[in-house]
């Protein structure tokens, strides 16, 4: 019988020491780690004291941009502003606020990076996912439902009527959306950036599963069980993803399945938890499907931010990089910000555009105004997101803390994210 105290310590024990790496093995480690102490599973914690507490400044920071990314988007491409700000802005930088968009890309690479840093030490079993699911749950929904309220209740739909997509919307349409299963089910998004968060709910479970499933494959070595899940998976999302073979399902993850992996395998291999080469093998899998591929720009975008991410751990930087105080703010609020900010800000652009009209101004002929509007948007998304934040998100998370889903050894030292 599988005995998880005997096993564990064994099985998380992935990074092999560089020494025993045969010289000229291109999947070698990259640089010497210190010895695995038996009490803390990689050979990164081992370099860190028990006392210390760190936070990944970087990831906070790449968040925090890509959020604001995506947000600088939507105000200056898909808003009635957009029209007359060619008039105000070089048409260089608004070429390159055009591509903002692919911050949702980050989110991805992101989420799969955080997710594999949270769960490196985990016996994963059918408790574990039940209350892994419960505090994702508590983390995640407050936040999207009180968004969806406030859509609302900002008359984004009639109150009798429910007007969405021009049809009526029905008590499945809300229960999909409520649940993160529009995409999925072929339903009309109330919020249409909620896309995202189909697929990273996706991620979350199949990851989590996944995991428990490859440490049961292989209980004495975690590393060869992931390799037998996880390898295949991914091989399918890429060739999915470069047109090889069709989607079996509309929105059903795998297609960006690879996203997520690019961030996860830059943990493992920054961890030491697998040789840095086949990190670097699935970097170049991911580009070869380029040539191949309609969503070009996505895919450069998860390639370059998992390559980032990688180089800034080899430098020592993912402790201390992008640790501009309005940085880790915004990565602090960007989830916040990524549902409010079409809520609020749409709203606000909405409003000026239509005070512009009354006043007998066309924003194309008044491009300083239209500047005005789109800056009071993002101050207002911004606001909104922090009032979330503080009032609802954080208490949340929080809340969800709460609920114990660890499984590490005792006195292991764990480098704390600054979110996840």
């Amino acid at each position: 019988m599988f005995d998880p105290a005997k096993r564990k310590p064994a099985a998380i024990s992935l990074a092999e020491p560089a020494e025993s790496t045969a010289g000229g093995d291109p999947f070698r480690a990259s640089r010497a780690k210190p010895a695995v102490n038996p009490e803390h599973p990689t050979a990164r914690d081992a370099e860190n004291p028990p006392a210390s507490k760190h936070q990944l400044l970087f990831l906070q920071g790449l968040r925090g941009l890509a959020a604001l990314g995506v947000v600088l988007f939507h105000f200056t491409t898909c808003a009635p502003a957009a029209t007359a700000l060619p008039s105000a802005i070089p048409s260089s930088i608004l070429w390159v606020i055009a591509h903002f968009n692919r911050g949702v890309e980050l989110f991805f690479v992101l989420s799969g990076f955080v997710m594999a840093y949270s769960q490196r030490r985990e016996l994963i079993g059918p408790s574990y996912v039940a209350r892994f699911i419960a505090r994702r749950s508590l983390r995640l929904d407050p936040t999207y439902w009180l968004t969806l309220l406030l859509m609302w209740g900002l008359s984004f739909a009639s109150v009798s009527g429910a007007q969405f997509t021009g049809r009526p919307v029905t008590v499945g349409d809300w229960l999909a959306n409520l649940f993160y299963l529009p995409v999925l089910t072929q339903r009309p998004l109330f919020l249409i950036v909620v896309w995202t968060l189909c697929y990273e709910v996706q991620f979350y479970i199949a990851l989590t599963v996944l995991t428990g499933v490859g440490q049961r494959l292989s209980p004495q070595n975690w590393q060869r069980g992931y390799a037998w899940v996880f390898a295949p998976l991914t091989c399918w999302s890429l060739a999915t993803w470069a047109g090889f073979v069709p989607q079996i399902w509309p929105g059903l993850f795998v297609d960006r399945w690879f996203m997520f992996m690019l961030g996860m395998t830059a943990c493992w291999a920054w961890q030491s938890y697998i040789r840095a080469g086949w990190f670097w093998m699935l970097v170049l899998a991911a580009a070869a499907t380029i040539p191949f591929t309609p969503y070009r720009s996505e895919t450069i975008a998860a390639v370059v931010c998992a390559t980032a991410i990688a180089i800034v751990g080899e430098l020592n930087g993912l402790e201390g990089w992008l640790s501009w105080r309005p940085l880790q703010f915004l990565g602090a609020v960007s989830y916040s910000l990524y549902l409010l900010h079409l809520v609020v800000g749409g709203k606000v652009l909405t409003i000026g555009d239509r005070l512009a009209a009354r006043r007998g101004h066309q924003l194309v002929d008044v491009p300083w105004v239209a500047v005005l509007i789109v800056l009071a948007a993002i101050a207002a998304s911004i606001a909104a997101a922090w009032a979330m934040h503080k009032f609802v998100e954080r208490p949340c998370m929080l809340l969800a803390k709460r609920i114990k889903i660890t499984s590490r050894p005792a006195g292991a030292p764990q480098p704390a994210l600054a979110k996840s």
